[in-house]
């Protein structure tokens, strides 16, 4: 296909993508993304079989305003990290809470049961020399 035939056949689409680009506040996401598709296929066509066109540029320049469009970076709240404290951690441990009791319960068992008892490994306070500190070395 010759390039005046090719630009005459996807005008209309090309300048629809335009006032698609220029609105600031997008209708239908999907459409955008559908136009999207169709304009980087007639780049890839474009650069294809019109090298050295300026068509080639413009629907270049064109897709990456809209890439920049589509996939900006949005603000985020300033106050995100007290966000986290204030309504995410609450939510979570809400969410596990019957998680962290068994896990609680399970640690003061454990640490009831091991309080009395000695380590096999303890030694009595009775020194080589038979000196006792206050106990029995027999």
């Amino acid at each position: 296909m010759r390039e005046i035939a090719f630009i005459r056949q996807n005008k209309e689409k090309w300048l629809q993508f335009e006032k698609a680009i220029e609105q600031k506040k997008i209708d239908n996401p999907d459409d955008l993304a559908n136009l999207y598709i169709h304009l980087i296929n007639d780049l890839a066509y474009a650069q294809t079989y019109y090298k050295k066109s300026k068509l080639v540029a413009y629907l270049n320049n064109l897709a990456v305003r809209v890439y920049q469009k589509i996939y900006q970076t949005k603000r985020e709240e300033s106050n995100v990290f007290v966000h986290f404290f204030k309504v995410e951690v609450p939510l979570l441990l809400y969410q596990y809470r019957r998680y962290i009791l068994y896990s609680f319960s399970f640690f003061l068992w454990k640490y009831r049961s091991t309080r009395g008892t000695t380590s096999p490994t303890a030694r009595s306070s009775c020194d080589r020399n038979g000196n006792d500190y206050g106990t029995d070395c027999q």
